[in-house]
């Protein structure tokens, strides 16, 4: 098989984005244009047929970069590739990974990217520069998101009593039965919520960078153009907002990739309220998968799967420094 490897517009990588089981609502390539200062699509082709795509975000000074709040960022595969047998895809892929990482090595020799959620073969990275003990390595490190599956099976009563028993169930049961004084209220300007989100992330001990904080307002932005809900409860005696839920849709996947409450409603389970109407409404909007994204952290992942989420594995990889 004769490959070759280069760059391609952003309308050309989306044509195997449409059709690849491995697409997420983070590689779609309008979301990147619209989060990101940069985006280099690499592609192997045969002829002029894709068979893998590759988006490299880059920051302002051109560097390989992470995105902030985003996951699963990195090669995605044909359709017509991930139905081959084990034998003609091991062969198949292994050559095709082995021109691709080496033509975006030249290019980016510092990468920092994670595979979706199924995505677990990871011989070609596990194998580069296998047996030299003078060149770098990839560094591939297991990662955990809590996924609630099946959503669309799900009534509301089905949902409620997932949620683990005496954190979160009692509690939802009583809000639906006596709700808070909290309405539901449209954000007007994304840059609103990010004091809350900051305290928030704060009180559990994580950080957020202004980087992160302007990534996450390009992220409203997009989202608000209909591709997404920010779930915002004000209090309604003061009419501020004091609970969110943004949440990025996609392939058939909500990710709820940042919540805030504000510490006093804590304790009232603005949390609990705000989570459980998030999971509905995306259900409602035709969505079989509600993600967490990431449950990684000893301060937070106990209380996401205390929603009735699975754990799914996936794989952050980094080369370079």
């Amino acid at each position: 098989m004769n490959i070759g490897i280069k760059t391609i517009t952003s309308a050309l990588a989306e044509c195997v984005w449409e059709t690849s089981p491995q697409a997420t609502a983070f590689t779609r390539p309008a979301f990147l244009s619209a989060v990101c200062d940069e985006v280099v699509w690499w592609a192997a082709l045969k002829g002029e047929e894709l068979l893998c795509v590759w988006p490299i975000p880059k920051d302002g000074s051109g560097e390989a970069v992470r995105l902030p709040f985003t996951y699963y960022i990195g090669p995605i595969w044909s359709s017509k590739l991930l139905v081959l047998p084990p034998y003609r895809w091991f062969a198949t892929s292994q050559r095709i990974y082995e021109k691709l990482i080496a033509e975006i090595l030249l290019h980016h020799p510092n990468l920092n990217f994670s595979l979706p959620v199924g995505q677990q073969d990871l011989r070609a990275f596990l194998w580069w520069n296998y047996g030299n003990p003078v060149l770098p390595r990839f560094t591939i490190t297991p990662r955990y998101t809590a996924r609630i599956n099946d959503l669309l099976a799900k009534s509301d009563m089905d949902i409620a009593n997932a949620f683990k028993k005496r954190e979160k169930r009692t509690r939802i049961r009583h809000l639906l039965r006596q709700p808070p004084p909290l309405s539901r209220v449209t954000l007007d300007k994304p840059g609103t919520i990010l004091d809350l989100y900051q305290s928030a992330i704060k009180r559990t001990g994580g950080k957020v960078s202004e980087t992160g904080l302007q990534t996450l307002v390009k992220i409203i932005s997009y989202i608000q153009e209909g591709n997404g809900e920010v779930l915002c409860f004000a209090d309604d005696r003061t009419s501020s907002i004091v609970a969110a839920q943004v949440v990025l849709d996609g392939c058939g996947a909500a990710n709820a990739i940042a919540r805030c409450v504000r510490q006093d409603w804590l304790v009232r389970d603005a949390a609990v309220w705000l989570t459980y109407h998030s999971i509905i409404e995306a259900r409602d909007r035709g969505l079989s998968v509600y993600d967490f994204n990431g449950a990684n952290s000893p301060n937070r992942a106990d209380d996401k799967h205390a929603f009735g989420a699975d754990y799914e594995l996936y794989f952050d990889l980094s080369y370079g420094k």
